[in-house]
């Protein structure tokens, strides 16, 4: 566990949810106290700087992408995964809905790709998905489904090395 003065180490620095058409829904930096987590992708419309950040964002990911399927073996059933640079690492899932989960990171070694798969599974599908109250194509507005996402970021942000 990595602390610095008493407090631990921000390993996790964003997470954010696209849909598969490039809108951003979820974009949230964890934090200890909840009442400083908010999506910030509601507010990308107001906010220019944040969406274009979101369309660069998805723009490279998206081409990224295509790079690694063209210069992978033929058979290869794996994509892009992550990427580094020496200031952060991006953490890249992508599901059979079209939906792209993207974890923003300090660089190391992990890949956190099992990690996104279930915040999918078990906090997505159920409390988003599932729910017949929820447009899944809308930026999430779920309080309780961005709270269970914060702090099990938080816990990874313990448990990581």
């Amino acid at each position: 566990m990595q602390q610095s003065s008493g407090r631990i180490q921000k390993r996790i620095i964003e997470f954010m949810i696209f849909h598969r058409n490039s809108t951003c829904l979820l974009h949230i930096e964890p934090n200890e106290d909840r009442n400083l987590v908010t999506n910030k992708a509601i507010t990308a419309s107001s906010n220019k700087e944040n969406e274009h950040r979101y369309k660069l964002l998805f723009g490279l990911l998206f081409s990224m992408r295509s790079f690694v399927k063209q210069v992978s073996p033929p058979n290869c059933t794996d994509g892009l995964k992550s990427f580094s640079t020496p200031a952060y690492k991006v953490h890249y899932e992508e599901f059979l809905n079209g939906l792209r989960f993207v974890l923003i990171t300090v660089p190391m070694k992990k890949d956190l790709g099992d990690e996104m798969r279930k915040i999918f599974e078990n906090f997505y599908t159920t409390m988003i998905s599932k729910n017949v109250f929820t447009n899944t194509d809308e930026q999430i507005k779920n309080e309780i489904f961005i709270d269970m996402v914060n702090n099990y970021l938080i816990t990874l942000n313990k448990i990581i090395q």
